[in-house]
This record gives structure tokens, sequence and C-alpha cells, in this order.
């Protein structure tokens, strides 16, 4: 008879101290048999371990939520447009035949105080704007003239989720270049403006993006203008177009440079208020 069967069959054979003797003992041994004092201590072990490990996710819990939580960013911009020396007579650019995307861009929303001016893409007040005196620099000179000076504040997101802002022209109308790419009829000005879409990208370091249109008033031809009757003085509309990325930390200010017009970019990492 086998010494399992015994077991099932029969007393276990005890020795002093009620250890198991004999061969059976030693049979056993190989199969790892507990006594139930033993299999009580293991199964307290268990469920300490457990305790332990839930201790531990608890106290994590919160540095995976911050994990999970976007990092959020402002940031602040500058376009100004060159006044002097920036087109040779006679220089002719490359006709416009594309835009921006700015139909699947987000509309900056109109600055707010209070709880509300912390949605993201909120335009910030003129008197959180921390480029002023940069921007005060530029206005003074005469080579230069300052087109916009905005900031919103947004959380920094991949490249497959990240979010492109419009910036939309002065009037607040429908794209400029569309306009002129139909050459319709009765587009001319006498103000420079710009529009189009800027991104912020987070991977290891931070990515801005810029596709921008700068509209430049022209008193003759030139490539990528729809013109006015030669009779009108009025002068016509050109666009040309900058298409940039720069990578960049958080608090750096970088350049975005074009032969006619330039973009200064900051961005800051920002700390939402707890609500």
């Amino acid at each position: 008879m086998r010494p399992d069967e015994r077991v099932k069959n029969g007393p276990l054979p005890l020795g002093p101290r009620g250890r198991l003797c004999g061969r059976l003992s030693r049979r056993r041994a190989g199969t790892a048999w507990y006594s139930p004092l033993q299999r009580e201590e293991a199964s307290v072990k268990r469920s300490m371990g457990r305790m332990l490990v839930g201790l531990v996710l608890l106290l994590m819990a919160p540095g995976l939520m911050a994990q999970q939580s976007p990092t959020w960013y402002t940031v602040e911009v500058i376009v100004f447009e060159r006044t002097v020396g920036a087109q040779a007579p006679g220089e002719v650019w490359p006709p416009l035949d594309s835009v921006p995307a700015v139909d699947a861009a987000t509309p900056l929303l109109p600055p707010f105080r209070g709880s509300l001016a912390q949605v993201p893409f909120r335009l910030l007040p003129e008197g959180e704007l921390r480029l002023a005196e940069a921007a005060r620099g530029l206005g003074a000179s005469p080579a230069y003239n300052v087109l916009r000076h905005l900031a919103w504040r947004q959380p920094g997101l991949d490249a497959e989720e990240a979010v492109a802002v419009r910036l939309a022209p002065r009037g607040g109308e429908a794209l400029l270049a569309d306009r002129l790419l139909r050459h319709e009829a009765g587009l001319a000005t006498g103000e420079a403006d710009v529009e189009g879409v800027l991104r912020l990208v987070l991977s290891r370091f931070l990515h801005i993006e810029a596709d921008l249109l700068y509209y430049r008033p022209q008193p003759r031809p030139q490539a990528a203008v729809f013109e006015q009757d030669e009779e009108e003085l009025t002068p016509s509309l050109a666009a040309f177009r900058m298409i940039e990325s720069r990578r960049m930390r958080s608090g750096e200010i970088h350049y975005l440079d074009h032969p006619l017009f330039g973009v200064i970019v900051s961005v800051q990492r920002y700390t939402p208020p707890r609500s």
C-alpha cells in the first residue's frame, strides 16, 4: 500500500511531539506536507502581504492621479511686421496655393475673470501678459509694428491629441486667404493683418508649431495678389505664409523668423488653482 493510501484510510503515524514518523514522514516531506498550524501561519502571511500591497497602492494613488492629469501651460505670442527694409523693390514671392487649416482649429475665447477664467483656450487680460515690455519695445521702434500680442492657457497634450488654436484676423471674418485664392472682388485694405493656427505639442520636449499668413498692402501687382482695377489707387492685399516648428522648454522665449514678419513665443508651466 502506498503512503498516500495509508493517509486516506487510517490515522497518521505520529511520533513524539506529534511528528510524523517512519517512511511516511520521509515520503511526505518530499511533497511539502504542512500541518494545520503551518497552513494557518501561511494564510496569515498572505493576508498581510495583500494588506501591504493595498497600503502601497493607496499611498501611490495621488501620484498616479497627478501623472494622469495633463500639465497646463501659459502660451504667449507676439506677432509683428517689419516696416523698414523688409522687401526689396521688384522682389517677387511664390504664389499662394494653399492656406492653414483654420476650420479644424479651436477659436480663442474672450478674456474673463473669475472661475470661468480657468477654461482652456481663453485669452488672458492685458494685465497678465508677461511680455508686455518686449511688445512696447517693438512698438516704439520705427522698424517694427506689432500686429498681435495675446496669451492663453491650455493643457499640454501629445501629438495625437494636441489642439490647434486659431489666430483670427482683427475683423474676425472668414479666412482672407480663401478670398484671395478665389480672386474675390473688393478685397483691399490699407492695414496689415495676420491669421492662421498655432499648436503646442508635448513630448519629451515642448514643440510650438506655427502656420501663419501675413497680409501686407501692396501698391502694385505681386505674386498671389488679387488686384483692383488699375484705375483704383487703393492698395491690394498680398499674403505671405510662415510654416515653422520649434523645440523649446518651459520658461524659454523663442523667435520664429520670416523676411517680412516675426513671432515671439513664450511657454510657461502653469498650475491651476485647486477648486
